[in-house]
């Protein structure tokens, strides 16, 4: 699943529109979903599904695509946004992101049951980061957050991975479909 803002809930959509319109469902039973950035959102809605429930998952995913506003996805900073902002590495404040993805998973369960690669950016190195469905449930959330940090928009992600201080930011600006993880 690609990346590109508010073209997350699109590929829901179209996802959604293929499947219910297809003659044979079972083309749609993936075991891999790979997630950059917006996708990686979807790949969450994708992940948390068996095999075979690929109709609950469509709706799911449409479904959370309908509910979310821009208030779950970001809210300015106080006092000063744009000082704020330039303190915070990103002009907004994507608190309300991680609530929302938390909600999801407090919903649905944190426990992915597909191979997944949620791509990120380690901004130290500049190298791609994968998180798989063996993360921890708080690096699932951190991985996802990561990989939609739009650079200088939103805030750069900040938490220990691997052992180390890790600062992250959208995998969609290295590449902004993984299809070689899903390989």
């Amino acid at each position: 699943m690609a990346g590109g803002g508010t073209r997350g809930a699109y590929e829901a959509g179209v996802l959604h529109g293929l499947y219910n319109s297809a003659a044979n469902k079972s083309e749609y039973a993936y075991d891999v979903v790979t997630g950059v950035s917006a996708g990686s959102l979807n790949l969450a809605g994708m992940a948390t599904f068996e095999i075979g429930d690929e109709g609950t998952m469509v709706d799911t995913l449409s479904h959370y695509w309908q509910i979310l506003t821009t208030k779950d996805i970001f809210k300015m900073w106080c006092p000063f946004p744009l000082i704020t902002g330039l303190n915070k590495h990103g002009m907004v404040n994507t608190s309300p992101l991680r609530k929302f993805v938390e909600r999801f998973f407090s919903d649905l369960g944190y426990e992915f049951k597909k191979r997944v690669a949620i791509a990120g950016v380690d901004v130290e190195n500049g190298n791609y980061v994968i998180w798989n469905e063996t993360a921890s449930d708080v690096d699932k959330v951190n991985g996802i957050m990561t990989s939609s940090a739009i650079p200088f928009a939103f805030e750069a992600q900040h938490f220990v991975n691997e052992g180390k201080n890790f600062v992250g930011m959208d995998g969609g600006s290295v590449w902004n479909i993984n299809l070689a993880s899903a390989i």
